[in-house]
Parts: structure tokens; sequence; C-alpha cells
């Protein structure tokens, strides 16, 4: 509960923050994402009723009457994939003013924040330290809990329309659907967990690599390193610095790739048992081949979303640790900002 609370108090309190910067912005991509994700369903819908027209006209020595009603479905389809392609344009579009827009917004309110500092506390090595990592993660971590959040009412959308059709299909269907989605998430937390820790485990090397490369390039340091012949050693040290974060980033993704190729196979048992089934049921003539097309891929759909309604949910908490260290450390309360 107590977590729960800390997520809830920093999570209003960036969207509030988002408000402020420009809430037509923060609605308008919630919105687009949303009505994007409700136009999957009619257009699986429209292939079915495709399929099922132009096979129910083949060979049919009278298809000349059913052409037109063919011709409707084309392109009421390719007329919903345009008003996808336009609304995911309209939402990347205005991500990228809305996360322009944060970035200013941050910057202007951090540097009033630390003003309000007093001289010792800025002075500490430790808040120096604190500071360092808050300028580093700060904005990006802001907008990395924003994110998910315009992507939320797509998946959502998108997942409650595929299960209200697995529903009437089969009720067990849903919830297989949700149980082989569980095993995803929890790989997710997990990596979530190790890479933050890895972070701060790095974060003396990561400190080190970044004084050493400004360092190496400063113009100013350029007589120095030509004199005193320091460019092959501290060259070195760069380079021995970043093979250590090489070596453990390259095994934390291959760890994370192996988790994610066993949390695929429970999904793709599911995925066949159900293929089967549908089948069975299109040839003993219970559905139609467009049912199956249609059925297969709402099934696939409805894993999709809620996979990637997981997958934003986790990326939530992931960049909420961030935001939460942002908000105790060095006593910069987010709403204060």
């Amino acid at each position: 509960m107590k977590r729960i609370k800390e997520f809830s108090f920093t999570f209003w309190a960036v969207l509030k923050i988002a408000g402020r910067v420009n809430r037509p912005f923060l609605i308008g991509v919630i919105l687009t994402n949303a009505f994007w994700g409700l136009l999957s369903l009619p257009a699986f819908y429209l292939n079915k009723l495709l399929i099922d027209e132009v096979l129910e006209n083949i060979g049919n020595p009278t298809w000349q009457l059913g052409i037109n009603f063919i011709i409707f479905l084309i392109i009421a389809r390719l007329f919903i994939e345009f008003l996808q392609n336009v609304l995911s344009g309209a939402s990347q579009f205005l991500k990228e003013i809305f996360s322009n827009l944060l970035y200013d917004y941050f910057e202007r309110s951090f540097s009033a924040k630390l003003s309000e500092l007093d001289i010792a506390t800025v002075d500490d090595p430790e808040f120096k330290n604190k500071f360092e990592k808050i300028q580093r993660e700060g904005n990006r971590r802001l907008w990395g809990l924003l994110s998910p959040l315009s992507d939320i009412p797509n998946y959502l959308v998108g997942f409650l329309s595929s299960i209200f059709v697995l529903f009437f299909l089969s009720p067990i269907a849903v919830f297989a659907v949700v149980l082989v989605s569980i095993p995803e998430f929890f790989t997710n937390s997990r990596i979530v967990k190790k890479r933050y820790d890895l972070a701060n485990r790095m974060a003396p090397i990561y400190k080190l690599m970044g004084w050493l490369n400004y360092y190496l390039i400063r113009n100013r340091n350029f007589m120095e390193l030509k004199i005193l012949n320091l460019t092959p050693f501290l060259t070195e040290k760069l380079k021995n610095a970043q093979e250590i974060c090489q070596k453990e980033e390259i095994a934390l993704n291959v760890e994370q790739q192996k988790l994610q190729v066993l949390t695929m196979i429970p999904f793709t048992i599911l995925q066949i048992f159900m293929s089967v089934w549908l089948v069975v049921l299109t040839l003993t003539q219970k559905i139609t081949v467009g049912s199956l097309q249609f059925y297969l891929s709402t099934l696939v759909n409805a894993q999709r979303n809620l996979a990637s309604l997981a997958n934003s949910f986790v990326a939530v908490y992931e960049n909420y640790i961030y935001v939460l260290m942002l908000r105790i450390l060095c006593g910069l309360c987010l709403l204060s900002l």
C-alpha cells in the first residue's frame, strides 16, 4: 500500500505538470491513441466480410451482382487503414511537440528550484553527485512516465474490443489470453528492477567515463594532454570503463532476450490450439472462412494489446522509480516545480 500511495502521488504530480505545460496537447495525444485502437476491430471485421463475399462468389455465374459490395468493402478497409496511418502520424507529431514543451518546462522549473537552495547544500559533494544524476535522468524520466500514458488508451481500447469478440466465441479463450500474458508482465518487471540496480551499480563508472570523455575532447586541455602525453593513458582508462559497462549491459540484454523467448511459448501453444479448434469449426461449417481469419486476428490483437498494456505499466513503473528519486533527492518536490 505504501508503494501504491507513493506511485499515485508521483504519477499525479507529473500529470499535473503535464497539464500545466500544455493540457490540449496531452488530451489530444490520449484521444488520438484511443481512437486509433478502436479502429482495429472494424478493420478485422471488414476483412472477414471481404473474404466471405469473395469465397461465396467463386464459380458463381452471377458474380457480377456482388462486385459492388466487394468494391465497397475494399474501399472501406483501405479507408480505415488510411485513418490508422493518419492517426499514427498525428500521435507521433503531438508526442514530439509535447516532449519538447515538457523539456523546456523542466529546465526552467529546475533552475528556479535550484536557486532556492543554500550555498552549503549546493557545495556538498554528495549533493553534487545526486544533482548530476538528476540532470542526466530528469527530463527523460519525466517524459518516460508520461509517454506510456498516451499509449495506454490505444492498447486498452484495442484489448477490450478484442476481448468483447472473443467472449462471444468462448469465455475460456478470454481467460487463456490473460493467463498466457502474465509471465511477460513479471518478466519485464524483473528486468526493470535489474536494469535499475545495474544503473546504480555502474553510476561511479558512468561518472568516470563522462569526466574522461569531457577532459579528452575539451580544447583548453589540449596543451596539457600534449605536453604530459596523457592521452594514451586516459584513453586506455576510458576503454576499460566502457568495456566494463558493455559487459554488464550485454549480459542483462542476453538474459532479457532469453526470458522473452520463454514468455512467447505459452501464447504460441494457445495459438496452436485455437487455430486447430477454429479450423475444425470451419470444416464443420459452424463458422465461415472469414470468421476463422477474424477470430485468429482478434486473438493475436488481444494478446498483443494486453502485452503492450502490461509493458506500458512496466515502463511507467521503471520511470516512476527514477522520478521518485528526483522527488526525494535534494528536497526537490515535483509539486513545487
